[in-house]
């Protein structure tokens, strides 16, 4: 497996067009305030997919599929990501996850996203300089 999936700060399962959603939000809210309040840029184009397993279902192995695009708030990298194949296996997903120690969310909760980057930053910037 190649490092963009585990290169993430955070993983947010959505649709594309929840992903449209979301950053539509950001730019209106930067259009709106004149502020750098929810930047979300997308940092590439290019996505990637990972089969994670195989489940069988009438007779037949099926692979789970999944891809991720690869956005930025505040420098840290952010997957939004979907299961993309016929059969979806949501617990392989989810020890996918795990197994890369990456938290997750769905584009309802990004609010969860926007938290921990922010902590994350402060926590930075309150370490001493040696």
């Amino acid at each position: 497996m190649s490092d963009f999936f585990s290169s993430a700060f955070y993983a947010v399962e959505a649709s594309s067009y929840e992903s449209l959603c979301l950053w539509r939000e950001a730019k209106d809210r930067v259009d709106k305030y004149e502020s750098l309040y929810f930047p979300l840029v997308k940092s590439s184009n290019v996505g990637q997919i990972v089969i994670l397993g195989h489940v069988t279902s009438e007779g037949k192995e099926l692979p789970v599929v999944m891809c991720g695009f690869m956005y930025e708030y505040r420098g840290k990298k952010i997957c939004m990501y979907e299961a993309t194949s016929r059969a979806v296996d949501y617990d392989m997903i989810k020890a996918f996850w795990k197994k890369l120690g990456i938290k997750t969310t769905n584009a309802m909760n990004f609010g969860n996203v926007i938290h921990a980057v922010n902590r994350e930053i402060n926590a930075e910037k309150d370490k001493p300089r040696t």
